[in-house]
């Protein structure tokens, strides 16, 4: 509001002031605590982190699930493959089911009968 407003009306003066006053320390408030826990938490991940960074110690934890994942990874990546491989085929994509058999198709088959048929 203008000052001239604020000699006019007072009592809007006073009431603008105190609302936007409070929104600001509102806002002002939440962004700290915010970023006071953005903060807590980053500090909080680099000690774990650093706790745990001696190579033995993550090795040796971390051992047994491994050797599942590296006896289980063939067999996902396959089973990976072999949906990928039917979603293309049902999809039409590359060149098993795309343009190039199409091609090969309308070549060999509807265009021979076609020349042919010309030619009579």
């Amino acid at each position: 509001m203008g000052h001239l407003g604020c000699i006019l009306h007072p009592l809007s003066c006073v009431t603008h002031a105190a609302a936007t006053t409070v929104v600001s320390g509102f806002f002002n408030t939440l962004t700290n605590w915010i970023l006071n826990s953005v903060g807590w938490f980053l500090t909080s991940a680099g000690t774990v982190l650093n706790s745990a960074t001696e190579p033995s110690t993550v090795i040796r934890s971390a051992t047994t699930e491994f050797n599942v994942l590296v006896n289980l990874s063939p067999g996902l990546l396959m089973v990976g493959l072999l949906v990928a491989t039917l979603q293309a085929v049902r999809h039409g994509d590359g060149c098993i089911s795309g343009w190039p058999r199409r091609a090969y198709w309308e070549y060999f088959s509807h265009g021979r009968s076609r020349r042919s048929s010309s030619r009579r």
